[in-house]
């Protein structure tokens, strides 16, 4: 595809890595730690969300769930009113009309 911002897309793009990686090479050191994180975290949160949050992780899967559902019985074929003459639109033999003016 070429347009006009074509050239300013690619420059910006060059600029914004640039700044990026510039950022990369001169951060500040990193603080080091010698903490080791808790091998048990996993079986913590496991815990948690089948124990004390069960109802509210439960909760949000059937939001989700419902959420899915909703939007494919929403857009199944025939469920919204359309415009009568979209099929002549579709299946009409004729050539396109040819474009007098492009101002692109």
């Amino acid at each position: 595809m070429v347009t006009p911002a074509r050239p300013w897309a690619a420059w910006l793009g060059l600029a914004v890595t640039a700044v990026l990686v510039g950022l990369l090479l001169w951060r500040p050191a990193w603080p080091l730690s010698s903490a080791v994180p808790d091998p048990d975290s996993p079986q913590q949160i496991g815990m948690l969300l089948m124990g004390k949050y069960m109802i509210a992780f439960e909760g949000a899967g059937l939001l989700i769930l419902l959420g899915i559902f909703g939007a494919v019985f929403l857009q199944r074929p025939g469920s919204h009113p359309s415009d009568p003459g979209r099929e002549a639109y579709v299946t009409a033999d004729k050539n396109p009309v040819p474009i007098s003016k492009d101002e692109l």
